[in-house]
C-alpha cells in the first residue's frame, strides 16, 4: 500500500523557504509525520550508496588524499572461565617397607592392570640387570615374530655325491638323542632317532637294488624247470614269486656333511656369561640335542662344549652305519631329494618350557631365530632393534633398555623396572599372541622356579602369583602377575642390584606378600 500526500499551500510553501530557527526541531516533526516515507527513502539511499560508493570514493581520493585511519574494535572484557575439576584421586594409605638393607640398589614398579595406573615405583624409570625377567621381553618377541604355531625342523638332505647326506641344523635345542620313551627336560620333543629312520627308508627307496635271489626263500635252481601248476598250486607259486622280487637296498652313507650356518659359529658364547662350566648355557649353535647336556634329564645339567659334534654323533649312531663316515662342514643343496625332517614343538610350548625351566639355552635360540625371521643375521647384536620394537609395538618406551643377548644371562641385559612390569600388564590383560606367556608363568607353591618358594609365613601369596625370577651375583629379580588379596590384579617387576645376597631374594618375596595384602590400596609411600 503507497500512502499519498497532499500538496503544500503557498503560504505554507513560503513559510518553508523562509529560513527557520529551529530547523532541528522541524526535522523532528517532519521525520515523525511521515515514518513510511522515510523508511523508504532510507532504503533507497542505501542502494544508491551501495551502487556509487567505490565511484564516489575513487573520486574523492583523486582529488583530495584521505587520511588512513585504523578502526579498533573495543576489546571484550575476558571471560571468566572456571578451571575444570581434577580426576579424584584414590587417597591409598597402605605403605610398604623398603629401607631392608638386602635391597641392595632396589627397582620397582607395580601396575594395576585393570587402570593401567602405576601404584608405586621406587626408581623405576632407571634401567637395571633384567636378569630372568628378560625372558619375558624375549617370549614376547617370540610369539611375535615366529608365530606361536611355528615348529623348528630338523632335516636331511642327499648330498651332491653318492653315499653323502647333509644334516641341516634348524636351532631346535630340544632334539633329542634319548631312545624312544625316555622323556628329558622337554617331554615330547622330536627323536634324532626318527630322523635316522626316516633317512634309511628314503634311501631304499632312492636306492632299492637288484631283486635279491638265492636267499632262504628260493626254492627252486635255476635250471629247474617249472612244473606245471596243480590245483591251488598258483596261488603259492604267486607267493614264491612275490618273495623272489625282495630287493636288497643299494646304498652306503659314506660321509656326513653338517650344515649349521644359521648363524657365525664365533658369536655362539658371550664373554659376560658366567663360566661355560657352570651348567647355565650352552654354546649358541643351531644343531644340537637336548640342550647339549651331558644328562638330558636335569635342567642345569653340564655341557658338552660341543653342540654340533655332540649331535652329529647322535645322528651316525642312529643310522646304524657299518663303517664311520667321512664328517664334513658344508651346506645342503636344497634342489637335492629331502631324505628327512622332524619338528619341534609349537613355538607356544617351547615359550612355556623357556619360563617353567628358566632356559637360558632355549631363550637365546629363541631370540637368534626371531632375528632369522624378519632378516637379520641371527648375531646378539641384531637383537637390540628386535627387542625395542617389540616394546613400541605395545606402546612401551624403549628407552634405556638393552638387549644383550635372548636369556639375560649376561649382566649388560637390562631394563627399567617400569618397562617389565608394563610388559606384564599387557600379558596380563589378555592381548592376542601373548597368552602364552601368561599361561606359562611359573606359580607361587605350585610349579616350576616358584614351587618352593614363599614359604612359611609368605604362603598367602601361594597360587597367587605367578611369575619368573633370578638370584645371581650381581643381580637378583622377581616379577610377574599377582592378583592381591582384595581381588585387584597388580603387574610387577622388582630390581635389585649392587650387593645382593642370599637374603635379598627373601626380602624380595616379602616385598611381594606385602603387595598382595595391599592390593589397590598400595601407596607410593615409604612406610613410617
Amino acid at each position: 500500500m503507497i500512502e499519498q500526500e497532499t500538496p503544500p499551500s503557498p503560504r505554507r510553501e513560503a513559510r518553508r523557504r523562509a529560513p527557520s530557527r529551529a530547523p532541528l526541531a522541524q526535522a523532528s516533526s517532519w521525520f515523525a509525520a511521515r515514518p513510511r516515507a522515510v523508511l523508504a527513502v532510507a532504503a533507497g539511499v542505501v542502494v544508491a550508496a551501495m551502487g556509487t560508493g567505490a565511484v564516489a570514493a575513487g573520486a574523492t581520493s583523486a582529488r583530495t588524499p584521505a587520511a588512513s585511519i585504523a578502526v579498533q574494535a573495543e576489546a571484550p572484557e575476558a571471560r571468566v572461565v572456571p578451571e575444570l575439576a581434577a580426576a579424584p584421586v584414590k587417597a591409598r594409605t597402605c605403605a610398604v617397607d623398603t629401607s631392608d638393607p638386602a635391597f641392595a640398589r632396589l627397582g620397582a614398579s607395580v601396575i594395576n592392570v585393570t587402570t593401567g595406573e602405576q601404584l608405586l615405583s621406587r626408581g623405576g624409570d632407571e634401567p637395571a640387570a633384567s636378569a630372568a625377567l628378560h625372558k619375558l621381553h624375549t617370549a614376547a618377541v617370540a610369539l611375535k615374530t615366529l608365530g606361536p604355531d611355528t615348529r623348528l625342523a630338523t632335516r636331511v638332505y642327499e648330498g651332491s655325491i653318492k653315499g653323502s647326506v647333509v644334516i641341516v641344523g634348524g636351532g631346535d635345542p630340544t632334539l633329542s638323542a634319548l631312545p624312544e620313551g625316555v622323556e628329558g627336560v622337554y617331554p615330547g620333543a622330536p627323536r634324532m632317532s626318527d630322523l635316522a629312520s626316516q633317512t634309511r627308508a628314503s634311501l631304499d627307496r632312492l636306492y632299492p637294488g637288484e631283486p635279491r635271489r638265492g636267499g632262504w626263500f628260493d626254492r627252486r635252481d635255476d635250471d629247474e624247470e617249472e612244473e606245471p601248476a596243480e590245483e591251488g598250486g598258483e596261488e603259492r607259486r604267486d607267493i614264491w614269486d612275490l618273495l623272489d622280487r625282495e630287493r636288497e637296498p643299494d646304498w652306503e652313507v659314506t660321509q656326513v656333511v653338517i650344515d649349521a650356518g644359521m648363524w657365525a659359529h664365533g658369536d655362539k658364547w658371550d664373554a659376560t656369561w658366567p663360566a661355560a662350566d657352570s651348567g647355565e648355557q650352552a654354546n649358541i649353535l643351531p644343531l644340537m640335542v637336548d640342550g647339549d647336556r651331558t644328562d638330558p634329564a636335569i635342567v642345569a645339567s653340564a655341557r658338552t662344549g660341543d653342540p654340533v659334534g655332540t649331535a652329529t654323533a647322535a645322528f651316525i649312531g642312529a643310522l646304524g652305519l657299518s663303517a664311520a663316515p667321512e664328517v664334513i662342514h658344508g651346506g645342503a643343496i636344497t634342489d637335492r631329494p629331502l631324505l628327512a625332517e622332524v619338528y619341534s614343538q609349537p613355538v607356544s610350548v617351547l615359550v612355556q618350557q623357556m619360563l617353567l625351566l628358566d632356559d637360558n639355552t632355549l631363550a637365546d635360540m629363541l631370540a637368534r631365530l626371531s632375528s632369522k625371521a624378519i632378516g637379520g643375521d641371527g648375531s646378539a647384536a641384531s637383537l637390540q632393534q628386535l627387542y625395542e620394537s617389540a616394546l613400541l609395538d605395545h606402546e612401551i618406551p624403549s628407552d634405556g633398555f638393552v638387549a644383550k643377548d635372548g636369556s639375560g644371562l649376561s649382566v649388560e641385559s637390562a631394563a627399567h623396572p617400569t618397562q617389565t612390569a608394563r610388559l606384564l600388564a599387557v600379558i596380563a590383560s589378555g592381548f592376542p599372541g601373548l597368552e602364552p606367556v601368561h599361561a606359562a608363568l611359573p606359580v607361587a607353591g605350585v610349579s616350576g622356579p616358584m614351587a618352593h618358594r614363599f614359604s612359611g609365613e609368605l604362603s598367602a601369596v601361594h597360587s597367587a602369583f605367578g611369575g619368573v625370577g633370578s638370584a645371581g651375583d650381581a643381580a637378583t629379580t622377581l616379577g610377574g602377575i599377582l592378583t592381591a588379596a582384595d581381588g585387584t590384579v597388580l603387574a610387577l617387576a622388582l630390581q635389585s642390584t649392587g650387593e645382593v645376597s642370599s637374603a635379598t631374594s627373601v626380602a624380595l618375596e616379602s616385598f611381594v606378600a606385602e603387595i598382595h595384602a595391599c592390593g589397590d590400596n598400595l601407596a607410593d609411600v615409604a612406610a613410617p
